[in-house]
């Protein structure tokens, strides 16, 4: 089951039908869908809110248990609440082109499952190397992670590259994609 923020979402789930001149679609604020109704939704294993221009990740979003797959690429988010509820559930996580300063500690901790993450290069930038060290470890079951950005600053280079050994120095198994945003 999945939930999108384009214009099929009112036929998908027509319990959450905004008005017709309030369509969900790239670029729109989600705040015009009534969040209230994502309780009813705890069923939910896959959630696409890229382009919504999200500051925050609103709470009833956090609150749904059975995510597997979140998409929150291109927002305008600065950080993830502490807890979130599907963290245990998560399989895949994209938050490239967001404001993240670093890898959500909500994530490290909890997001055991985790197998594939995207993050922009200022996110491995910012991340304290301790925590990069052992992010095989924090997130045992990660196999992918991508990398976007247009300009790699020289840390996040560092931090990659450091990664990188830590990786091989572990024998772990976790590939790692460094793309140039579109």
């Amino acid at each position: 089951m999945g939930f999108w923020c384009r214009d099929d979402a009112p036929h998908i789930f027509p319990d959450i039908n905004p008005p017709p001149h309030h369509r969900i679609s790239p670029g729109s604020p989600i705040s015009v869908v009534k969040l209230h109704k994502f309780r009813l939704l705890d069923k939910l294993t896959s959630l696409e809110l890229s382009e919504c221009s999200l500051v925050v990740l609103p709470p009833n979003v956090a609150a749904l248990p059975a995510l597997q797959h979140i998409n929150l690429e291109n927002n305008a988010l600065t950080g993830l609440p502490p807890q979130v509820a599907f963290a245990h559930s998560l399989r895949s996580a994209q938050l490239a082109h967001n404001r993240l300063p670093a890898l959500p500690q909500c994530l490290l901790e909890d997001a055991k499952g985790l197998e594939t993450l995207t993050v922009s290069s200022g996110v491995i930038a910012g991340t304290p190397l301790h925590v990069l060290d052992d992010v095989f470890l924090q997130l045992p079951n990660l196999v992918q992670l991508s990398v976007k950005g247009n300009k790699f600053e020289s840390r996040a280079v560092h931090n990659l590259l450091r990664l990188s050994k830590r990786i091989t120095q572990a024998g772990a198994l976790l590939h790692i994609d460094v793309t140039p945003s579109e």
